[in-house]
């Protein structure tokens, strides 16, 4: 798979929860993030090209909010080292002038997580 990533990754040390907007399902957790997508780990393969409405959550309130909603396209999902989990990767669509203020908010407080 060749590298198309322009963004420098932001692993967590804390785990941020991934929910379905529609379903309120659990999708996984974030591993890494950037201003353009993240990585998840998840307990169930995910659909490659289907655009998603997501929520991700945060300990803690960051201006004022507890989750950020996105939609995002999985770009590829695989098996993982670990058992019975799969990772992914995810590019954010179509996002709002706040939803990258507060996305960058988060990106510079990641170290706090």
């Amino acid at each position: 798979m060749t590298e198309q990533r322009s963004e420098k990754r932001q692993q967590l040390s804390r785990s941020l929860l991934v929910y379905d907007g529609i379903s309120s399902r659990i999708v996984g957790r974030v591993v890494d993030l950037t201003p353009k997508g993240m990585m998840l780990v998840c307990g169930e393969p995910v659909w490659i090209q289907e655009e998603y409405r997501l929520r991700i959550t945060f300990p803690g309130p960051i201006d004022n909010r507890g989750e950020l909603s996105v939609q995002a396209v999985c770009r590829w999902c695989r098996e993982d080292a670990e058992p019975d989990t799969f990772i992914a990767g995810f590019q954010f669509q179509k996002l709002l002038v706040e939803e990258r203020r507060f996305l960058s908010c988060l990106l510079d407080r990641i170290g706090s997580f």
